[in-house]
């Protein structure tokens, strides 16, 4: 067969190929890059960010003192100020003469003190080497030079004490013409200094906080993709617990990674409660519509039987709605006069310890469902549990111990949430796409059956009683007393419970039952 040039297949059909699916695993890998940087975790930590700044804005303006007594104390304090700095400048020429002189006598003293050091460290080397001598010529010579050392040091010794006299006068002198002269001012311009910040504290920790939660320009570059991995804003959280091990089917129990930390931001924050989340999407437009809602609620209610409850409570709705819608039609007004305080007290010189322009110029309402607010809101009974001083913190017990899921996840559906009604579980999958997962073993408690947790440790269950008759597991206690009472352990084995009393008839027909049940 004659030798060609024709390859086995068309090459330009190749190149088509090839470039083509050249095209595909670039877009693929870009494609596996955006999937492994946009993690749920990520949006969910930005969106607290603006949580944490209208929270802090919104503390800010509650802590808002009136512009009238910030310009008294402030007043107060210039008046203060100018007072101390008369009284000063009328001493200045005398503390200056005062200070020359200590500045002259304290240098004197110094240069003393260097010389008798000096002679004194010279003496001890001459008597240590005499002591080491052994020639009589030697002896008498270091003899001499240690006499004459021991002398020029007894005339400086004489001579610093003489200093040490002068500049302790000085000092008096100065105290007696120049710092008990000015204590009086002094005191007075600290008192108005500590009226003003006691009258400002929470109004300006709350202003800088709402600064520094500010999402800005470097958050944005920090938190762009490969960059991320140095010192991202948003990053997983997770608690570690090596003696809360878990079971996976394998040889070893492994311990405990809780990630949830890292959604449920606001866990560990008594001011992030369910009220003052809310609060923040309450603006002026949807209290009204609330209310309006409400109102027309309590219209259709009325004139029906049995409805006089449900009205009242209705009518306790309605007045804090209107309170509602109260607050947050005053909330830019209250916003634009904390902007005119600050910048005020700025021009006066007064250091804030942030930039008031910085301020938002507009209240920063959010928008949060339902579940939002449940999410970044704060752990119930927070001197219970999860706190840093409660019989639970969060470092030592974690989370899924109680609620159970998948601790290590970092997303909705993984974390095995479950609902805890048909309805919910509707809502869920149409929103978050949830799915039950198959392939974790143990799924998160219902709420309502969080408090079955505490009979892992709680093993008696009435150590649950605390304060006297104060119940921390109210469903769980009322559970065993049921058991209790009805005997349930008469038939069914219980751990925990070995007898109770006789609630009724052995209802086998062998033996012949008592004549006493019948």
């Amino acid at each position: 067969m004659a030798a060609t040039d024709q390859t086995y297949r068309n090459q330009k059909t190749l190149d088509i190929v090839f470039a083509v699916s050249c095209i595909l695993m670039l877009l693929g890998t870009l494609w596996m890059f955006w999937q492994d940087y946009d993690r749920q975790f990520k949006h969910i930590q930005r969106q607290f960010r603006d949580v944490e700044e209208a929270l802090s804005e919104y503390q800010m303006l509650a802590a808002l003192p009136s512009q009238e007594q910030v310009a008294e104390a402030r007043n107060k304090v210039t008046a203060a100020k100018k007072e101390y700095e008369a009284a000063h400048n009328k001493l200045l020429s005398r503390e200056r003469e005062l200070m020359a002189k200590h500045d002259l006598a304290d240098f004197a003293y110094r240069s003393l003190k260097a010389d008798f050091d000096s002679k004194t460290s010279l003496y001890n080397i001459a008597v240590e080497h005499l002591g080491k001598a052994e020639e009589p010529k030697r002896q008498k010579e270091l003899q001499e030079e240690a006499e004459k050392l021991y002398k020029e040091m007894s005339e400086l010794q004489d001579r610093l004490i003489k200093a040490q006299d002068e500049l302790d006068q000085i000092k008096q002198q100065i105290n007696k013409e120049v710092t008990q002269p000015l204590e009086g001012p002094q005191q007075q311009f600290n008192r108005a200094e500590e009226e003003l910040k006691k009258l400002t504290a929470n109004f300006d920790r709350y202003a800088k906080a709402t600064v520094q939660k500010r999402w800005k320009w470097d958050d944005i570059f920090r938190s762009l993709p490969i960059l991320d991995a140095f010192e991202s804003p948003t990053k997983i959280k997770q608690v570690w617990l090596p003696e809360l091990t878990i079971d996976y089917g394998g040889f070893k129990d492994v311990p405990r990674f809780d990630r949830c930390i890292s959604c449920h931001l606001g866990i560990d924050r008594a001011n992030f409660d369910h009220a003052s989340l809310k609060r923040l999407t309450l603006s002026p437009e949807l209290a009204r519509k609330e209310l309006e809602k409400a109102e027309a609620r309590k219209k259709e209610l009325e004139g029906k039987e049995g409805s006089e409850e449900q009205i009242k409570r209705m009518e306790g709705q309605i007045a804090q709605l209107k309170e509602e819608v109260k607050r947050s039609e005053g909330m830019q007004k209250r916003l634009d006069i904390a902007r005119e305080i600050l910048e005020a007290r700025k021009a006066a010189g007064e250091n804030l310890g942030f930039d008031p322009d910085k301020l938002p110029t507009k209240v920063n309402w959010l928008k949060l469902d339902k579940g939002q607010i449940a999410m970044y809101a704060a752990h119930p009974r927070l001197d219970l549990f999860v706190d840093a001083n409660s019989p639970h913190p969060m470092e030592k017990f974690g989370c899924t111990i109680c609620h159970q899921g998948q601790g290590s996840a970092t997303d909705f559906v993984n974390a095995a949430h479950t609902p805890a009604d048909a309805g919910q579980e509707e809502e869920w999958h149409k929103e978050y796409g949830w799915a039950h997962n198959h392939f974790w073993d143990f799924p998160m408690l219902s709420s309502r059956f969080t408090e079955s947790s505490c009979l892992k440790c709680h093993h008696e269950v009435t150590d649950l009683i605390r304060y006297g008759s104060k119940t921390e597991a109210p469903k769980l206690l009322r559970g065993y007393e049921l058991v209790r009472e009805y005997g349930c352990f008469g038939c069914h084995e219980i751990a925990g419970i070995k007898s109770g009393r006789e609630v009724g008839p052995d209802l086998r027909l062998e033996p012949q039952p008592a004549l006493a049940y019948l």
